[in-house]
């Protein structure tokens, strides 16, 4: 049995409970920091662009000011203090050497050495199939009605949707190739990196040593990852996608994987979204209702497939198998 079986022990010395306790205050912590610092970065940007006192209130008028650089650069900001100092911390205070912990995998399987090119490949295909799956849970998020007695919270949370959508829609309008790629290094990359880190590497390893239950661990997880970004309307797919992450990692045992297949995700969204807006055509990629449905059906098959090689080999190589069942 290898360590993963249980969860790593990324809390030290801590108790199974209590660094599971800890490493979610430190979710919710290093949030609220992230948002600070990309917030005062956002009002410096701002002072520096000759925004007035008034104007700088109001968060429309701010965020409209930014350049499209200094923009990306609040968000970096953000993605480097919640998603890499914060994890970085949880590890120095317990003792632990540094990212290194979270994988456990033998070099000459899925592990720490250089990734096997045929794990990079089934994980990527494995996203780029799941994602047509996912529409399906797009579609039905986002249109899900509140009873009657809740139109007033129904209210606020397409409020706060329309709002994200805008942010969103600012991040992802590319002037030309150069904001693409930085949009690419700020949304796909560093994310795709950090949020694995601190929500696989560190909730996931706290969780699942403290239930002992991989599956409860990945789920619980999914869904905090998912509730954090705040978008009810699109909560059902990020917590599918967060546990697409969780199963790479523990199947595998390399960090390494979840994170590829994470930068796979945001990134193939950005590289369409650019080829669209080159192209000038008329094809919105947050409309999955165009996808046929013989198409979903093709890539759900194909998914499963891939993930049961994935796992498969995993298991096999490494010597992982799944407990808490």
């Amino acid at each position: 049995m290898t360590k993963i079986d249980e969860g790593l022990n990324v809390g030290g010395k801590t108790s199974q409970a209590g660094a599971f306790w800890r490493a979610l205050g430190f979710v919710f912590a290093g949030w609220f920091i992230g948002q600070f610092v990309s917030y005062f970065l956002m009002l410096a940007f701002g002072i520096i662009n000759g925004l007035d006192t008034a104007s700088l209130a109001d968060s429309a008028s701010l965020t409209d000011s930014l350049s499209k650089v200094q923009f990306y650069l609040s968000q970096a900001a953000y993605t480097l203090v919640f998603c890499f100092l914060t994890p970085w911390v949880f590890l120095k205070l317990n003792q632990q050497k540094g990212f290194a912990v979270m994988n456990t995998a033998p070099k000459e399987s899925f592990g720490q050495g250089r990734l096997p090119v045929q794990a990079v490949g089934l994980a990527i295909l494995a996203t780029l199939s799941f994602m047509c799956v996912n529409s399906w849970l797009v579609e039905w998020n986002a249109g899900i009605s509140l009873p009657e007695s809740l139109s007033g919270l129904e209210e606020i949370l397409r409020q706060l949707e329309d709002e994200l959508a805008e942010t969103i829609k600012k991040l992802t309008h590319f002037d030309n190739f150069g904001t693409f790629l930085l949009a690419f290094v700020v949304i796909a990359i560093l994310p795709g990196i950090g949020e694995e880190l601190l929500f696989r590497g560190v909730l996931q390893n706290t969780l699942h040593r403290y239930t002992r239950n991989a599956h409860a661990a990945i789920w619980v997880t999914a869904f905090i990852f998912a509730a954090i970004h705040l978008q009810f309307y699109g909560i059902a797919p990020r917590t599918a996608l967060g546990a697409l992450f969780g199963y790479l990692y523990v199947w595998s045992g390399n960090l390494k994987l979840a994170m590829v297949a994470h930068i796979t995700n945001n990134g193939m969204a950005l590289i369409v979204t650019y080829y669209v807006q080159v192209r000038g055509l008329d094809f919105d990629l947050d409309d999955p209702s165009g996808i046929p449905v013989y198409i979903g059906l093709i890539a759900l098959v194909a998914t499963a497939a891939l993930l049961f090689v994935f796992r498969n080999q995993g298991i096999s190589g490494s010597g992982i198998r799944e407990t808490g069942n």
